[in-house]
């Protein structure tokens, strides 16, 4: 009487087939999985610029607020402004006149370990990066330097060194840190920069303005 084998295990093709479908299983969760973490650390980095530049042009307005420029700087004037002010703040009355604090200056100068060659000196990926530094008690023995923000654009967001108005705010070739007096409100303008996963620059710029003392 004749005998049937039964069928057992897999032949080469369905072992193939099987594989493939594996691998190509295994390679979508891969890729979806980088870009996850590729999407997360793009956001980490946005949320990084902008909550630096939230934090820094609040210091400069809070810096600002009640303060006098007490001498008239052209540097101060449309369309030019300029990436360093100085101020003090009234201490009181002294025989019918006010009296002034030491000068305080906010100023914008190359980051650390960077210079002003096109280049990234200090390895931290930004190229001619500034920092804003803030000089108390200026021209004593006792001044202090204070930074206040690193990662500050060589210049404002959408401008290049061309003598023009690239980026249509009424400004030539404004840096990254811009004081505007127009009257007696200061225009404060402020782009913050950083580097992210893929090699792109993230740019972050906030404008402020401000009504000095008369």
């Amino acid at each position: 009487m004749p005998t049937t084998t039964g069928k057992t295990g897999f032949s080469v093709i369905e072992m193939v087939i099987s594989v493939s479908i594996v691998g190509i299983l295994l390679s979508s969760i891969f890729f979806a999985g980088q870009r996850g973490i590729a999407l997360f650390e793009t956001g980490s980095v946005n949320n990084d610029v902008n909550s630096r530049a939230g934090r820094t042009m609040a210091r400069i307005v809070r810096e600002m607020i009640g303060a006098d420029v007490p001498v008239a700087d052209p540097a101060l004037e449309p369309p030019f402004g300029t990436s360093e002010i100085d101020y003090r703040y009234p201490l009181g009355v002294a025989g019918g006149a006010p009296v002034w604090s030491t000068p305080t200056r906010l100023t914008l100068e190359l980051a650390e370990g960077e210079l002003d060659n096109g280049v990234d000196d200090n390895g931290n990926d930004l190229v001619d990066e500034r920092s804003i530094v803030m000089i108390r008690e200026l021209g004593s023995a006792d001044e202090q330097r204070v930074v206040l923000a690193n990662g500050i654009s060589e210049l404002l967001e959408g401008e290049i060194a061309n003598m023009a108005d690239d980026n249509g705010n009424g400004l030539i070739d404004e840096e990254g840190l811009n004081f505007v007096l127009v009257a007696d409100v200061l225009f404060i303008r402020l782009s913050v920069e950083r580097i992210n996963a893929d090699g792109r620059r993230v740019v972050r710029t906030l404008e402020d303005a401000i009504a000095l003392r008369n």
